[in-house]
């Protein structure tokens, strides 16, 4: 029997998806691209692709065999009939999962990972197979590993097809054992176990590998925080989460794994992408604004879409468009879109086209910047932070004319002092208390804090306040260096800054975050860059921001950022929303740069 070479299938998928050749959505995309890009500079990073680990995974599949449907018929004279052949993506995902490889210890890079498909895709069998292997072929002594959800009957789902294909593999049914609720390799102490919420407490295990089913049901973080602490004392160990979309909630334990590995793949976290090089997400489905009814669009959520074919989606899609109250539960199941979903800003990839900073150039871009930009007229905006919470402050500067003067060596001589500049520059500074980054870090947030501080993205301050006085002296600094025409900030917590800016002779208005002071500035923004007439430089914790930003509208069509529905946050785009608002209010008369505004129907 011909078992696929995991190094090349796992690279000819990604390049087919990249190319397009292979139907997939955005973020298979840019999962597939974080692959290659890997595999041409994770050494930088200390990673290395073990092609020999993959090729043992992949072919560990070749003893499972499928236990159910058509797949598990045997056919006389093929002995070779129900043997679990792993289709191209899966093979993606396994040589993935086992292959990368940490240079300093040798051991495997990846700890978490979250994969999130449609429904009829295996994912089940998948997850059964990578459970099998952590047991019996990872070399662990003494593994455990666990098929974990809320109720019992979701938990032996993923153990009991695993207990099933060991029964129909010689290989397999000679080294584990099985009783009634446990899987047991005796020669290496290892165990294999569905685990329950409802069954009663489920600390202190030493997890070598937990597959978490259907995390979308999760009423919380409690089972998936256990069992991450669990597999902290493995050198190699794997937390897996296997789910379909579910129903939108911005708290709930699935949706913030998926954003987790969306700001991952979107390269949020780019100029400190080793602080998450341990996580992989891989997510099939459709792309925002694609049409559902449309059945090439299918294969994005289905990437088994080819095995188990079009025919077996097509009565659901035919009931959903007579039935609207079926509508979300095929659109949910069958197409993984998350139902009640949040209002994106930006399409994917707007951001990242409005700068031509490269990764890992982002505070050399800036220092040029602030040098560059010295004596151009900009405006200020301010959101300060409550008591434990981020503060961002914008420096925004509009596009400009070219400026002229004398030459010094010949006063009579009129030469180019400044080039005309189409492009809205941002520059941003943020404080957040260190005490709070701690608070942040207790409850499980992933946010790479202390690596944006190093990389001087961030300002720490100590304690558990940021002192208003240290944002009063950076807005001074920052006025002897540039023409800073007016200063917005938010009401809130500003009485003692705000009289103090005007008293230091900056113009200052407080600009409440309501839609008659937001909603022209927030659609002026969208505009800009989609037009892509803003540069950015990269800034990670602005793009962290512009990635976490839902808008609220109202009857008549206003738009604003809103804090509220927010979970994550959003600060630095409220920072320059209050920043354009006053650009609004200042324009330059009788200036080429009027050639460059949006206008608004």
């Amino acid at each position: 029997m011909h078992v696929p070479n995991a190094a090349e299938t796992a690279l000819n998928y990604a390049e087919r998806v990249i190319q397009g050749t292979e139907i997939a959505g955005n973020l298979v995309k840019l999962a597939c691209q974080r692959f290659l890009n890997d595999l041409e500079t994770g050494k930088d990073r200390g990673l290395y692709f073990d092609t020999k680990a993959a090729q043992t995974a992949v072919n560990f599949f070749q003893c499972l065999h499928h236990i159910d449907g058509k797949w598990a018929r045997e056919v006389p004279g093929d002995p070779d009939a129900t043997v679990f052949r792993l289709a191209d993506w899966q093979i993606f995902v396994v040589a993935n999962l086992f292959g990368w490889k940490k240079t300093e210890d040798n051991a495997r890079r990846f700890r978490e990972a979250y994969i999130e498909i449609a429904r009829k895709n295996g994912k089940s069998t998948f997850a059964a197979g990578i459970g099998l292997y952590m047991l019996v072929a990872d070399k662990e002594p003494g593994a455990e590993v666990y098929s974990a959800a809320v109720t019992r009957d979701q938990a032996r789902i993923v153990w009991e097809t695993a207990r099933d294909m060991v029964a129909k593999s010689a290989f397999l049914s000679k080294r584990i054992k099985t009783f009634q609720a446990n899987l047991t390799v005796a020669s290496t102490s290892s165990k294999f176990e569905p685990l329950a919420a409802e069954a009663g407490p489920i600390e202190g295990k030493n997890t070598h590998c937990a597959i978490v089913d259907e995390l979308h049901v999760h009423p919380s973080r409690a089972i998936y925080e256990v069992l991450n602490t669990s597999i902290t004392a493995r050198e190699q160990p794997l937390l897996l989460a296997i789910t379909t979309a579910g129903k939108y909630n911005p708290e709930s334990v699935c949706w913030k794994q998926r954003e987790f590995g969306v700001h991952i793949l979107s390269g949020v976290y780019s100029e400190t992408q080793a602080d998450v090089d341990y996580f992989f997400p891989y997510i099939a489905a459709l792309d925002e604004g694609d049409d559902w009814q449309d059945e090439k669009n299918w294969a994005k959520a289905n990437p088994n879409l080819a095995v188990f074919g079009i025919n077996k989606l097509r009565p659901d899609a035919t009931k959903a468009k007579a039935d609207p109250s079926s509508l979300n539960d095929f659109l949910q199941k069958h197409l993984n879109q998350w139902t009640a979903q949040k209002t994106s800003w930006l399409p994917v990839g707007t951001w990242k086209r409005n700068t031509q900073v490269e990764t890992g150039h982002t505070i050399a871009a800036r220092n040029a910047a602030l040098e560059a930009l010295k004596g151009r007229r900009c405006f200020g905006g301010l959101d300060l932070a409550e008591t434990i919470d981020m503060a961002a402050m914008c420096l925004l500067f509009p596009p400009c004319k070219e400026q002229m003067g004398l030459d010094p060596e010949n006063r009579s001589k009129q030469i180019v002092i400044r080039a005309a500049d189409p492009i809205w520059r941002v520059l941003m500074w943020y404080w957040y208390p260190e005490r709070a980054i701690s608070f942040e870090s207790l409850k499980g947030d992933r946010t790479p804090y202390e690596a944006w501080s190093r990389d001087g993205h961030l300002i720490k301050t100590p304690g558990s306040s940021i002192e208003q006085e240290a944002i009063r002296n950076k807005i001074l600094e920052l006025n002897r260096q540039y023409t800073i025409t007016e200063f917005g900030y938010d009401k809130w917590g500003t009485e003692w800054l705000g009289p103090k800016l005007l008293s230091d002779g900056i113009k200052s208005t407080k600009i409440p975050q309501i839609m008659e002071h937001m909603s022209i500035p927030t659609k002026k923004l969208t505009a800009l860059l989609t037009s892509r007439e803003v540069e950015h430089y990269a800034n990670p914790i602005l793009e962290w921001n512009a990635a976490n930003v839902e808008i609220l509208t109202d009857t008549n069509g206003n738009w604003r950022p809103d804090k509220k529905a927010s979970r994550n946050k959003i600060d630095g785009i409220v920072a320059l929303v209050i920043a354009l608002n006053r650009a609004e209010a200042n324009p330059v008369v009788n200036d080429d740069v009027n050639r460059f505004a949006v206008r608004f129907i």
